[in-house]
């Protein structure tokens, strides 16, 4: 508050006249007996003091503006059982002073699906008639409010509009919807061709490379990296720290949390290829490890305008040291609906080995322009040092 005051001539004091100050010294002690002496309880009491403010300023100026003022309000979670989409509940009071007309709206995150509701006690309809008193409290809640509708900051933004005639007034406020933290998410390549991508459970829009979100708190936060074809993934770091490099990192919103997920690069050993009959069965073989496939495809039918669906079956036996990886590369990349049986391996990063051949299975739909189609997937095996021991790719002429 900034105080007005002017400035007095060296030596000179102004006083207030002895009856003026007992005057004022009694109004101030009956206000403050006024609630034991009438039994008028403590909410009755605010709102007589807001009048009176009401009044003073009233009389000071002219009346031509209203007043807002926001007492309460509360977003929280509603407890809904099952699962499906979260939704919140909103809950605010106070009170509002305006000439004769005046209109009381709210706007911000209470549009359909949600059902908003508001009340004056004084004004019908929350617009001041001739005969309604100068102020009156309110109170305005929305239920069913879609988690969608308060993200990326987890709060509720809200405009109050008074309104008389043609002239508005705005009072905005930011509810906050529950306690939320900070989340920070980056995917990163130890050297410049190394890369690869995160995916969270639930779902987080954006952040597949890097990311700052508002997480509430509470939640359980769940990591997954992927390393693209000529990577692989190092480790977890930050709060993610001490996560085995084969296991999701999962995380308890209950600080801000930071992620990081390393990529390396591939480094290929030169291995000798030999072509082996049958179908077009391919084998790279090396005393370290070893994998094969052999092949099917079919016509599927019509895919859209112009081009044709084929579905894809490679089965192949694999084996590799522990901690060993087989990966597919799918040519071409347009693969429809993928599916993997890595057998007696570990469905992590691919298929991890558990130091046992194994027999798996990788089918996949692709659509190409026309017929015949012509691809040529290939197979990998690495160390758990992510060397390549092997590798096996085949020519497939789709009919």
């Amino acid at each position: 508050m900034v105080k007005h005051s002017k400035k007095l001539k060296s030596g000179s004091k102004k006083k207030l006249p002895k009856r003026k100050y007992w005057v004022l010294v009694g109004v101030i002690l009956f206000l403050i007996l006024l609630p034991t002496l009438f039994g008028i309880n403590t909410g009755d009491m605010n709102d007589l003091w807001i009048s009176v403010l009401f009044a003073i300023s009233e009389k000071k100026l002219p009346w031509n503006e209203p007043v807002f003022v926001l007492s309460n309000a509360n977003c929280q979670l509603m407890d809904i059982a099952g699962e499906g989409p979260r939704v919140f509940k909103l809950e605010m009071s106070g009170q509002v002073a305006g000439p004769v007309g005046t209109t009381l709206t709210f706007f911000g995150p209470i549009a359909p699906p949600v059902k908003a509701e508001k009340a004056c006690a004084n004004w019908s309809s929350c617009i001041r008639a001739d005969d309604e008193p100068l102020i009156t409290t309110w109170t305005a809640s929305a239920t069913g409010i879609p988690e969608d509708f308060i993200v990326p900051g987890y709060s509720a933004e809200i405009i109050a509009k008074m309104s008389k005639d043609s002239k508005v007034t705005e009072e905005s406020f930011t509810v906050p919807c529950g306690k939320s933290y900070n989340l920070f998410a980056r995917a990163l390549g130890e050297v410049p061709n190394a890369g690869g991508s995160l995916s969270t459970k639930p779902p987080i829009e954006g952040c597949e490379n890097y990311c700052q979100a508002k997480v509430l708190e509470g939640d359980t936060i769940t990591f997954y990296a992927t390393p693209d074809e000529i990577s692989f993934f190092k480790g977890w770091y930050e709060d993610c720290d001490g996560t085995p490099k084969t296991k999701p990192c999962v995380l308890v919103m209950d600080s801000d949390k930071d992620v990081t997920a390393m990529f390396g690069e591939l480094t290929r050993r030169v291995v000798p290829t030999t072509p082996v009959g049958g179908g077009g069965s391919k084998v790279n073989q090396n005393a370290n490890g070893s994998v094969s496939y052999s092949y099917q495809c079919r016509y599927v039918g019509p895919y859209g305008i112009n081009l044709s669906e084929y579905e894809i079956t490679l089965n192949g036996v694999a084996e590799a040291p522990q901690g060993g990886i087989l990966s597919i590369l799918t040519d071409p990349s347009n693969t429809l609906s993928p599916e993997v049986n890595c057998g007696s391996w570990s469905p992590i990063n691919g298929c991890t080995s558990n130091g046992q051949p194994t027999n798996w299975t990788y089918r996949y739909g692709f659509y190409s322009q026309g017929t015949p189609a012509t691809l040529e997937p290939q197979a990998s095996v690495t160390d758990s040092s992510y060397y390549v021991l092997d590798s096996a790719s085949a020519q497939i002429n789709c009919p």
